[in-house]
């Protein structure tokens, strides 16, 4: 993968029983819109697929969608699944 840039959240509340990060997908490819993946590592390569991986003695992708697949990522709570730190998003996040 070339320019790959890569994404990390905070550990969150919740977080310690994965011990890795917990992320939101937005996809068409989910019935209700959403996948949810335990992930330490999320890079969108420079044509626009998203890759979720764990680390470790080898790096593992657990997930690959393709360029146009998906719309948006946002860390999310274990809790939930709300967004963690997205104060307002029309539509998908109530007040």
């Amino acid at each position: 993968m070339s320019e790959v840039t890569y994404g990390r959240n905070r550990r969150h509340r919740g977080a310690r029983r994965h011990g890795v990060d917990y992320w939101c997908i937005k996809t068409d490819l989910s019935s209700d819109g959403e996948i949810f993946v335990i992930a330490d590592h999320l890079e969108v390569t420079s044509i626009g697929a998203l890759v979720a991986s764990r680390s470790g003695v080898n790096q593992t992708r657990i997930l690959i969608l393709a360029p146009g697949t998906w719309t948006a990522v946002y860390a999310a709570s274990t809790d939930d699944g709300s967004p963690i730190g997205i104060e307002h998003w029309e539509g998908e996040i109530e007040p």
